[in-house]
């Protein structure tokens, strides 16, 4: 059923738990990444490897990739450069 112009769909907003879970988990990223770099040294290399794409993700982003499809069902994935 749409809403009428001006009526919000969601008129109590966020729940408040779910805005102190955001908050708490912000509080704690100087941390998560002190982690992740400290991981960089790890014994096992699938670790290190982990850790040094969260943190490339993290400091400049995924990727950008297009997917392109035809009419015979041919995927084709794209790395944006």
């Amino acid at each position: 059923m749409p809403f009428r112009k001006g009526q919000s769909g969601n008129p109590g907003g966020r729940p408040k738990q779910e805005k102190m879970v955001v908050e708490a988990a912000r509080a704690a990223g100087p941390r998560c990444v002190e982690v992740l770099v400290d991981l960089l040294d790890h014994n096992d290399s699938r670790v290190r490897m982990a850790a040094a794409d969260h943190l490339l993700d993290r400091g400049f982003g995924k990727p950008r990739q297009s997917i392109e499809s035809d009419m015979n069902n041919q995927i084709r994935i794209k790395f944006v450069e």
